[in-house]
């Protein structure tokens, strides 16, 4: 039971905890006494902070990392954009780094476009998410709409990403994405966050066509969805 416990909660591709639950892209294995690196999800915090496959990590904070339980005990308590520190040994060199984790949702829209979003709701920036309102209903012909209860802004692009091959940058907001029915084609407000990465693994391999939202410019563009 605990072999599987573990396996499923070290591996970086696996969202079976939390969508809220942090998640730094690395994979750790008990090998001769050590805890160590196995692998490193390109484009996820660890990468970015120097995390290398075969790193030792000997302690997570002031908490010396002993077995893979060692591990997961911290990272059950991390919380994601708060520093994660990690000592570290690569050979002889001793290395501190200390990765931002993002949540499990986000690791989904990195995988896929390369692209770090937050939900927006309006007790959070009531402004942007009526000016997203009124930019989606803009061409709808209604009086009277109701407020989008949230809206999605853009917080992270990396480069040579999907997201940033077609432009997208930090704090747009994804207004909407396009879907075709009987009738044509049709627009679809993007207000979840969990939503829009459930309909990215769905397209995996295709493209998306997006809206977005930058200051008062509606943008539209199509979006190819990684594998």
């Amino acid at each position: 039971v605990r072999q599987v416990f573990e396996r499923e909660l070290i591996q970086s591709e696996s969202f079976t905890t939390s969508a809220d639950a942090a998640w730094l892209g690395i994979e750790v294995k008990e090998q001769d006494g050590a805890v160590v690196v196995t692998d490193v999800v390109d484009g996820s915090p660890a990468k970015r902070a120097g995390v290398a496959r075969g790193d030792v990590v000997e302690s997570i904070g002031q908490q010396p990392v002993r077995s893979t339980l060692d591990y997961l005990r911290r990272i059950v308590e991390a919380r994601p954009r708060e520093p994660f520190p990690l000592a570290l040994r690569r050979g002889k060199d001793a290395i501190a780094v200390s990765p931002r984790p993002i949540s499990r949702t986000n690791a989904i829209t990195v995988a896929s476009i390369g692209a770090e979003l937050e939900e927006v709701g309006l007790d959070d920036d009531a402004n942007l998410v009526r000016a997203a309102t009124v930019a989606f209903y803009r061409d709808s012909g209604l009086r009277r709409y109701p407020p989008l209860p949230a809206v999605l802004r853009i917080t992270d692009v990396q480069p040579d990403s999907p997201a940033a091959s077609i432009g997208l940058k930090q704090g747009d907001v994804m207004l909407a994405v396009f879907g075709n029915t009987m009738f044509g084609e049709r627009e679809y407000p993007v207000t979840s966050l969990q939503r829009f990465a459930k309909l990215l693994q769905d397209r995996r391999g295709k493209n998306l066509k997006i809206a977005i939202l930058r200051g008062d410019d509606d943008l539209v563009g199509t979006i190819d969805v990684k594998k």
